[in-house]
């Protein structure tokens, strides 16, 4: 019975061996085996930074700048209603902005910032007042 000799898959080795083993045996030695698997490993290790907004969402802001640039336009939306002396300036989502809620303009609230801050500060009465709704 003749044996097969195998040439060393490593780079720097051009050794010939028998594969003891296995047929799959890619390699001369332990040796060998170590230093091909460290630098595809060392090679493989990449970091890479999560992108802060995702290509669906960068979508849905073009979208939304210019829906809400429209919603506070309009003649019922220019005084806020927290505070009726002030101009509303800014885009309150009352049920959260998660998922289709984030373009969905009925439950949108124009605001002052004032009073977006009042209503975030002040879940409860705001919840009372109509000015947020449960998320759930």
């Amino acid at each position: 019975m003749r044996v097969k000799m195998k040439k060393c898959r490593a780079k720097e080795c051009d050794n010939l061996f028998t594969p003891s083993f296995s047929t799959l045996q890619k390699y001369c030695s332990s040796k060998c085996t170590y230093e091909a698997h460290k630098k595809k490993t060392d090679h493989e290790k990449r970091f890479y930074n999560i992108k802060p907004i995702s290509k669906k969402r960068s979508k849905e802001n073009k979208i939304y700048l210019a829906k809400r640039i429209v919603f506070l336009i309009k003649p019922e939306n220019k005084y806020c209603p927290v505070f009726p002396s002030q101009k509303t300036t800014e885009v309150h989502h009352k049920k959260g902005r998660i998922g289709t809620l984030y373009l969905d303009e009925t439950f949108w609230l124009a605001v002052s910032s004032d009073g977006h801050k009042w209503i975030e500060n002040n879940p409860i009465e705001a919840k009372k007042r109509g000015f947020s709704l449960n998320r759930l």
